[in-house]
């Protein structure tokens, strides 16, 4: 009965660790959804303030007309990551509203700091 036990224990862990893989599916589950609540409205398809769209993979690996704004592996050197987390008001995003929770920054810094991984084309924001 004991080793059920552990078999059973082990199973769940396992379970539990594949589920918080930090894949294409975690940038369509977690990712995507802190970028549409408060970062498209300025840069998507409808606005791109400095010419940047971060809702498909396609307008994030692209980054801005002057700026590279992912850094995969880096999240310091990755503007979507540093311009949410800094603690300078003026300089922070989204500038209106709220700043992102504690959540969606760790969120953020674990997938950039697992490669950033995107599906090739996803579709894009509504």
């Amino acid at each position: 009965m004991r080793h059920l036990a552990i078999l059973v224990a082990s199973s769940c862990i396992a379970v539990a660790a594949a589920g918080d893989a930090v894949n294409a599916d975690y940038f369509t589950s977690t990712i995507k959804p802190i970028l549409e609540a408060r970062c498209v409205e300025c840069h998507g398809p409808k606005k791109a303030k400095e010419d940047l769209r971060l809702d498909t993979p396609a307008g994030i690996r692209k980054g801005s007309h002057d700026k590279v704004v992912l850094v995969p592996g880096k999240p310091a050197e990755s503007l979507i990551y540093s311009m949410a987390a800094t603690a300078n008001k003026d300089d922070r995003m989204p500038p209106k509203g709220d700043p992102l929770t504690a959540d969606q920054l760790a969120a953020l810094k674990r997938w950039i700091e697992a490669g950033a991984p995107m599906p090739e084309a996803a579709p894009a924001a509504k």
